[in-house]
């Protein structure tokens, strides 16, 4: 096992930015043309598109911000959020599904992270490899199968936390890999940051609790 110990980064606030990959093989998945034509927008849009990664001692949280004319739009509209309190290991999804109307905050599950001895150097820093993976099934079958992730970790940046739900390795995710699905974060830039973080959501509801608060409102065809 590895022991990590640091002692060069003091305990401050970070703003982390992530190139962010969209590549997925549709010949390796059974969907419709239609669901072929949302991953072909999906890999469009995300070269349009950077991971902005907001850190603090206790908590951090992660949007995908378009870009424009080469810069970062910081929208007002409600983003995809993900919520991480480090201290006690909590993760929230948050889903805009109606600006201004309501949004869901859904609690999802840590990754049993393997901790590996392998090591590469990341924008001059050390960092080491973690890798997990689980079994994710659908209703309609098209992804039943085993979903393997990898990260690349600083154990110099003592914050357990990472774009999107890569989260809870110990020390600041510099990459993230969805090997065997669609989407990869690779490391830009740290800074330091006077940012405030996001109000860390105290109220959650599933996204079952959704379906059936939408079949009541709406009838039974939610679609």
């Amino acid at each position: 096992m590895l022991l990590f110990i640091s002692f060069s980064i003091t305990a401050q606030n970070y703003k982390i930015t992530y190139e962010t990959i969209y590549t997925v093989n549709l010949d390796t998945l059974k969907v419709s043309e239609t669901m072929k034509d949302y991953y072909i927008k999906q890999k469009e849009k995300a070269k349009r598109t950077v991971g902005v990664l907001h850190v603090g001692t206790k908590q951090s949280s992660f949007q995908i911000h378009p870009i424009v004319h080469g810069k970062v739009v910081a929208q007002d509209v409600d983003l995809y959020t993900v919520y991480y309190d480090i201290t006690q290991k909590k993760l929230i999804r948050k889903y805009p599904l109606e600006p201004s109307i309501w949004s869901v905050f859904d609690v999802a599950k840590e990754y049993k992270w393997e901790i590996t001895n392998q090591t590469k150097i990341i924008n001059g820093y050390t960092c080491y490899l973690a890798r997990t993976s689980f079994m994710l099934s659908t209703p309609t079958n098209y992804l039943d199968k085993q979903i393997f992730k990898e990260v690349w970790f600083c154990p110099e940046f003592p914050y357990a936390t990472g774009p999107s739900d890569f989260v809870g390795v110990p020390g600041l995710v510099f990459e993230a890999y969805n090997v065997s699905g669609n989407s990869k974060f690779i490391l830009k830039k740290i800074e330091k940051s006077q940012d405030q973080l996001p109000i860390f959501p105290k109220e959650v509801v599933s996204l079952r609790s959704l379906e059936l608060k939408l079949k009541t409102l709406y009838g039974s065809d939610t679609n």
